[in-house]
């Protein structure tokens, strides 16, 4: 049994270049690869003490004060890349796709769409 979501993303994916279907599917092959990667690792009762050793460590720095807020230092995250994607970037605006081949003056990696 197939949710009407996946159906329709399924029948959008259908719809693009053999190479990005190639691109979607092991996307997704590595999505369900590695949720079943952690079920079994978090399964695995030799693995509860370290577990639950890491929760503790975990919980006691968060009394400590000593951790920050993940939407907060996601959000400064990429505040900071697209700065520094528009500060680097600026010639490859026109052109995505040049910023990735030889025709690139200043290849630094980072795409712009």
């Amino acid at each position: 049994m197939m949710t009407e979501e996946l159906r329709q993303a399924m029948e959008r994916a259908a719809q693009q270049s053999p190479q990005e279907q190639a691109i979607i599917a092991a996307t997704v092959n590595q999505v369900i690869d590695g949720d079943a990667r952690w079920e079994e690792l978090l399964n695995d009762p030799q693995r509860l003490p370290a577990l639950e050793a890491m929760a503790e460590d975990t919980y006691q720095e968060y009394l400590r004060g000593e951790t920050q807020d993940l939407d907060e230092l996601l959000a400064a995250d990429e505040a900071e890349d697209k700065a520094g994607a528009d500060a680097q970037c600026n010639h490859a605006r026109q052109s995505s796709f040049a910023h990735f081949t030889s025709d690139c003056p200043n290849p630094c990696g980072v795409k712009r769409v």
